[in-house]
């Protein structure tokens, strides 16, 4: 029999973490799930640790890219293969709450209209020390219209993306994510939002983010392509919603290279 939830997973270089993430899915109070692992082409012992634990568990489906190909890439292969309706996603540096997947799937079948779903989450340390309370990206997606009037102001879909839960058919329906340097998440999601896939964010810490040197808010802080591909993110729905065609993201940053620092002032 199938499980009803998938939930996956894709480590690069976490053997300090991937152990902690793995066996808060193992804990958890729902058990009718699958749990995909992708390793993708790590240089540490992130694939080791993970063959390890997968001997402990039959639900651990274990997938290994021969070398890196990314967090994209990676995860639209582990949705593919997923047998659940419903997929988990999780970064393999964070962990779960016990009673995660037993909450969001009991907030799929109270609210009919969420296709997709979200949470809040607790920021911790490298040492899994508390560094804020929670975080309550997306908040204001606490209502069936919610995501409808966010397209039609022009916003962009934002919430947590290590909480975030989706119906298969919502990935699929937009072709999964896209290879970007940055902001994947929130690209899916709008697009999803496009689609009329509606999200709902539970305001309840049942993620927790851990922040490190090479975590994703870390990275994505310090790197200078993050401003561009973002402003790229929203340039492209923009375009969808006028029924024009995208530009590469390439060609958009040389674009805005192109443009003057400052406007000329008209005398």
């Amino acid at each position: 029999m199938k499980p009803s939830v998938s939930v996956v997973i894709t480590a690069y270089n976490t053997e300090k973490y991937v152990s902690d993430a793995i066996h808060s899915v193992l804990q958890q109070t729902y058990t009718d799930y699958e749990l995909i692992i992708v390793e993708d082409g790590s240089r540490d012992r992130t694939r080791e640790i993970i063959e390890n634990i997968c001997k402990q568990d039959p639900r651990i489906r274990f997938i290994a890219n021969e070398k890196n190909r990314g967090m994209a890439y990676s995860a639209n292969l582990a949705i593919e293969e997923a047998q659940g309706e419903i997929i988990i996603r999780m970064d393999a540096d964070d962990v779960m709450v016990p009673t995660r997947i037993e909450e969001q799937v009991h907030h799929f079948k109270d609210k009919p209209y969420a296709t997709m779903i979200s949470c809040f989450a607790e920021y911790i340390s490298a040492k899994n020390k508390l560094l804020k309370h929670y975080h309550s990206l997306g908040a204001e997606f606490n209502t069936e219209n919610a995501t409808r009037k966010a397209i039609e102001n022009g916003q962009l879909i934002q919430c947590i993306h290590t909480g975030f839960a989706a119906y298969k058919q919502a990935f699929l329906d937009v072709g999964g994510y896209r290879n970007l340097p940055c902001v994947v998440d929130i690209d899916i999601f709008t697009r999803m939002a496009e689609k009329g896939h509606n999200l709902y964010v539970i305001p309840k810490t049942l993620v927790k983010y851990r922040l490190h040197g090479s975590s994703v808010v870390s990275s994505t802080l310090k790197d200078s392509l993050n401003a561009n591909v973002y402003a790229w993110v929203f340039d492209s729905y923009t375009r969808r919603q006028a029924g024009l065609p995208e530009q590469s993201l390439e060609a958009f940053i040389d674009n805005e290279k192109k443009r003057p620092f400052l406007p000329k002032i008209e005398k």
